[in-house]
């Protein structure tokens, strides 16, 4: 055998080895997993799932150390989903969209299987989600007063006094009603998401942000 041939090859491993050790540590793995078993968080308030989404930046968290920019949904967000699930990427033609079954219960989701952004605050009908989101003229409280802190920020959307205001362009309020008979209820305070993808239901009780036992929240991740 060629020693000479055989260290060149060894050489060529080690750099295209090192090579691609570098290029996999310029990467992020963090990801979020959906537990078998688990339910959603309810009986939180704004304030809490607010700081709970953006303590997931932080090198304890499940998302480990990361560059990512984890943050609670806003109407924007919501907006964007319910655009791309009624496109040509998605596959959402009613007002809910398609269900997909996770640990046997039914959510809607713009795909029409899991790989969809879900809308956890449908289940039965009776969940909703909160959204970073607030409507103008309305004061802060005890249970949603980081959101108007934040009111500057890229984190939070002020909403407008009705809900097809020109400040809800975009955010999948008054320019969807309607839209496969997709329901608009225009509440008091925080932002409330349930049951339609497309429409705008259910300010309920947690409508100040106090929170419920059938109010969630979900994270938003930009990169």
């Amino acid at each position: 055998m060629n020693i000479k041939k055989v260290i060149k090859v060894n050489l060529l491993l080690i750099v295209l080895c090192t090579a691609f050790s570098i290029t996999l540590s310029g990467q992020s793995y963090a990801a979020i997993e959906i537990k078998a078993g688990t339910t959603r968080q309810g009986n939180v308030t704004a304030n809490n799932a607010f700081q709970y989404c953006l303590d997931m930046r932080h090198q304890t968290s499940t998302l480990g150390d990361n560059s990512l920019d984890p943050h609670m949904s806003t109407a924007r967000d919501w907006g964007a989903t319910a655009y791309l699930g009624l496109s040509s990427y998605g596959t959402v033609r009613n007002a809910t969209g398609d269900t997909t079954s996770i640990n046997e219960k039914n959510y809607y989701t713009t795909t029409g299987n899991a790989s969809g952004v879900i809308n956890l605050g449908s289940y039965n009908g009776d969940w909703a989600t909160f959204v970073a989101a607030y409507k103008t003229g309305t004061s802060s409280n005890d249970y949603c007063s980081k959101l108007y802190e934040e009111t500057n920020s890229r984190y939070v959307d002020v909403l407008g006094s009705t809900y097809n205001s020109s400040e809800n362009v975009g955010k999948a309020y008054g320019e969807t009603a309607g839209w496969y008979n997709a329901k608009v209820e225009y509440g008091p305070q925080i932002g409330l998401r349930k049951a339609s993808i497309l429409g705008f239901e259910g300010w309920g009780s947690a409508g100040n942000g106090s929170g419920a036992a059938g109010v969630t929240y979900r994270p938003a991740i930009w990169n």
